[in-house]
């Protein structure tokens, strides 16, 4: 099984998190940060990286969920982020990808879907 693409991710989380995540695309998004309406180029790494992570912690923070980031070497070379969600005593919602807004992302995503399925 593939992770999903980020459209995909914010896509689904914006259906569980409508107030922060909206307005999805397949190259653009818009996250709520602090009060504050902020569009997301999804081809740009650079601009939407610190946004988009900042709006998923923020949504992350207000459910008390602890987070954890590791930066970890790939096979192939390289270096990619795993995050995880929730109490490291137990079995954290983890999320692996090339940027830490999208391992955040992927994370959250297990994490509320968790929640639902409860």
């Amino acid at each position: 099984m593939t992770a999903p693409t980020l459209p995909e991710t914010l896509e689904r989380l914006h259906e569980l998190v409508p107030d922060r995540v909206t307005n999805v695309g397949y190259t653009t998004a818009r996250v709520m940060v602090h009060d504050r309406l902020i569009y997301l180029d999804l081809e740009d790494p650079a601009q939407f990286g610190p946004w988009l992570e900042y709006a998923l912690r923020e949504e992350c923070a207000a459910r008390g969920l602890r987070m954890s980031y590791h930066q970890t070497p790939l096979v192939g070379g390289g270096y990619g982020w795993l995050v995880g969600l929730g109490d490291p005593l137990e079995a954290p919602h983890l999320g692996a990808a090339d940027t830490p807004a999208e391992a955040l992302g992927l994370a959250l995503l297990k994490a509320l879907t968790a929640q639902v399925d409860r």
